[in-house]
């Protein structure tokens, strides 16, 4: 035998053993099997078992205890149920709206054992404190503010719930706060969402049963022409419950109140009252208007005219006085030189004839135009050039040019008026020629003609006309807004002497 095998016949006893040992070991193992759970209970419940709807599932506190078939069992805190292998049917967090079984499963033994999670429900709501008003005018906004409302529980338990936490605690109410009040809105629901409880709060609609100047606007007299304004008016509402609303214009638009002129409305002869109407009940209050009549301090009354966003005179000035009520003093004779004056304050009638100054007006010098004592009657001034510009442009663009273009000027005859103009047929648009289609403007430019001092004659009259304005030229000169017989232009230049007499044409504030 060679020695190789000799060495393994050795080793067979040895194997023997092992195997024998192996087999010991497994018999051993089968008779002392690991234990199996054979029942699962709750040993105590969660720490919150009775909920409110919409609360959600608090699962602390709650313990199952592990019964084996080697009678003996183990406690399991919820925190270490996922270690040992329990699961529940729904999880903490879980919002509650019903009554329900928790279920709870050993998932290796599939034993199972249950908790009732039990439900308060809100079983009525009530007002405990109504929103602050509930009086209302068609087209005020709703104003919850103030409302509070009580929850009673299936236990008799109540709580108590301002507006603010309204919608955590799942209550909506009908309409929402801030919405506009209309004539069907008569009361709003508060409702519990999930338990569907709700309670409603009557809303009065109350109507308006007068009304009242509370402040009068800040301007109440007008010459027409000019555009009403409501600044300041305020009102009271007097409601048919005995409450009071105050309303500024501001407040107007939102209650149904409007005005007749409304607010930027051309003053007109017939606009004597402002008429102030609540538009749901028909109840109105008048407020009076002042029209004023253009008069000066010497007593002569004027016409007026709106053209564009001026007011202008439609008649040249006829005062012999300032606005204070000093005199402007007058040369005699009419023709005297006054050129060796430093400033000259003087008026004239046309020739010194004072039959020509209803037709013409007065000529005044330079002086008397600038004078800060104010030769136009109060709230009126004399013009500016670029008040005079602007008389132009607009003009020019709103189609006041002879031939109805709107660029160039010649707007001479939209100036002049219908009479006292020289014929003159030679040049087309021009005042003289066709005068009947002159004033389209109502401007009413008469030719007063001027009274010369350099030459001291009066001249010009049916020919042309200036009317001085506030601005001189570098060189002292005055400027002036003029028309003559003999262009189709109305523009500004100078006149040659400050000297010169010249009529004037005031101009509204």
């Amino acid at each position: 035998m060679k020695p190789s095998i000799k060495k393994y016949l050795r080793l067979i006893p040895l194997v023997t053993v092992a195997v024998g040992l192996l087999i010991l070991i497994s018999c051993s193992e089968d008779e002392n099997p690991a234990p199996v759970v054979t029942e699962l209970s709750v040993k105590t419940p969660p720490t919150k078992a009775v909920y409110k709807n919409g609360e959600v599932l608090d699962l602390s506190g709650l313990e199952v205890s592990l019964l084996y078939d080697n009678d003996e069992s183990i406690d399991v805190e919820f925190e270490s149920f996922g270690a040992n292998g329990i699961t529940t049917s729904v999880n903490s967090g879980f919002e509650i709206t019903e009554a329900l079984t928790l279920v709870i499963t050993h998932v290796e033994s599939g034993k199972t054992t249950n908790q009732e999670i039990a439900i308060n429900p809100v079983v009525e709501v009530v007002i405990k404190t109504p929103p602050t008003q509930i009086n209302y005018l068609i087209g005020e906004v709703l104003d919850l503010s103030g409302l509070e409302v009580t929850l009673t529980r299936g236990n008799g338990d109540t709580e108590n719930v301002v507006l603010s936490d309204f919608e955590s605690k799942g209550l909506e109410v009908s309409v929402e706060d801030g919405i506009e009040i209309e004539d069907n809105f008569t009361e709003l629901t508060v409702t519990h969402t999930i338990s569907g409880e709700s309670v409603t709060q009557e809303i009065i609609i109350n109507t308006v049963s007068s009304i009242s100047i509370k402040t009068p606007p800040t301007n109440i007299q007008y010459y027409v022409g000019e555009y009403l304004e409501t600044d300041g008016l305020s009102i009271t509402l007097n409601l048919d419950n005995g409450d009071t609303r105050d309303l500024e214009i501001s407040d107007f638009e939102n209650y149904g109140v409007t005005t007749n002129p409304l607010d930027g409305s051309e003053i007109t002869d017939n606009d004597s009252e402002l008429v102030i109407t609540h538009g749901e009940s028909g109840q109105t209050v008048s407020q009076s208007i002042t029209i004023l009549t253009l008069t000066d301090i010497d007593g002569n009354t004027y016409s007026h005219l709106r053209i564009g966003d001026q007011l202008w005179m439609t008649e040249n000035l006829k005062t012999t006085k300032y606005q204070n009520g000093d005199e402007i003093g007058t040369t005699s004779p009419s023709d005297l030189d006054i050129s060796e004056e430093n400033s000259p304050q003087y008026q004239w009638s046309y020739n010194g004839d004072n039959d020509n100054v209803s037709t013409y007006g007065r000529l005044y010098t330079l002086y008397v135009a600038l004078d800060d004592r104010n030769v136009c009657p109060e709230g009126w001034h004399i013009p500016s050039t670029e008040e005079f510009q602007s008389l132009i442009s607009y003009l020019i663009e709103n189609g006041f040019n002879y031939d109805g273009s709107t660029n160039g000027n010649k707007i001479g005859k939209a100036i002049a008026s219908t009479m006292l103009w020289n014929s003159y047929t030679f040049e087309e648009g021009v005042p003289g020629n066709n005068p009947e289609t002159n004033n389209t403007s109502g401007f009413n430019g008469v030719g007063s003609g001027t009274r010369v001092n350099f030459d001291t004659y009066f001249t010009g009259q049916g020919v042309y006309t200036y009317w001085w304005s506030t601005d001189t030229n570098d060189e002292g000169l005055g400027t002036a807004f003029r028309i003559q017989n003999f262009q189709v232009e109305a523009d500004l230049g100078t006149i040659g002497d400050v000297n010169t007499g010249a009529p004037c044409r005031c101009i509204r504030d």
